[in-house]
């Protein structure tokens, strides 16, 4: 995929695949820092070589870290599924919504299998999602929220990882002011704050 940037003839490329790698191992974390900017090397001298447009390109740096689509997820409150997303569940709970597709990327392989939203579809995350089932006084953020494998493929991207965050950090601010535990926090005195921030609950 290519994103242009807000400086003329510069462009962003999505096009690397590091498979088989345990992002919770550090050793294994970094051989694929490394692969990934092999990769990404590569692509570009392939470019540079055999695409118009790109004969007098540079390359001007890799991303800081390598982009990990999965590790840990919490087991909270709530396992927010596929099924919800697709049926755009209206939770009582919803602190954001989103309409990202699911986009599962094969990890054996190249293909990736995405599930597209209907046109004017979006799906809400509920704040159950983000407490964890065995801890009272913890709020989980971005990726790693109670979400199924299917799920997290779609939540995982940077602006509903984004409302996640705005949700948990106003979710713990209140927490600390109604001198409660995120889990006893009023969820409607939440939303209505959220909204008042003007996120999209």
């Amino acid at each position: 995929m290519f994103f242009e940037t807000n400086n003329r003839g510069e462009v962003i490329l999505n096009m690397t695949r590091v498979l088989g790698k345990d992002a919770t191992d550090p050793y294994q974390l970094s051989q694929a820092e490394v692969e990934g900017r092999k990769q990404a090397n590569q692509a570009y001298k392939f470019l540079k070589k055999y695409v118009p447009g790109f004969e007098n390109s540079v390359f001007v740096s890799t991303g800081v870290q390598i982009g990990v689509r999965e590790s840990r997820r919490i087991q909270g409150k709530y396992v927010l599924t596929a099924e919800d997303l697709l049926g755009s569940v209206n939770f009582d709970d919803s602190i954001a919504k989103g309409g990202y597709p699911i986009d599962i990327h094969n990890h054996s392989g190249n293909d990736t299998n995405s599930i597209h939203l209907k046109p004017g579809q979006s799906y809400r995350i509920p704040y159950r999602s983000l407490l964890p089932n065995e801890i009272a006084n913890l709020i989980v953020a971005g990726r790693c929220i109670s979400a199924t494998h299917e799920a997290g493929a779609a939540i995982r991207v940077t602006p509903i990882a984004m409302a996640i965050g705005q949700a948990a950090r106003t979710a713990a601010a209140l927490s600390v002011s109604d001198k409660t535990k995120p889990t006893k926090l009023s969820v409607d005195n939440l939303r209505e704050t959220l909204i008042k921030q003007e996120a999209v609950v």
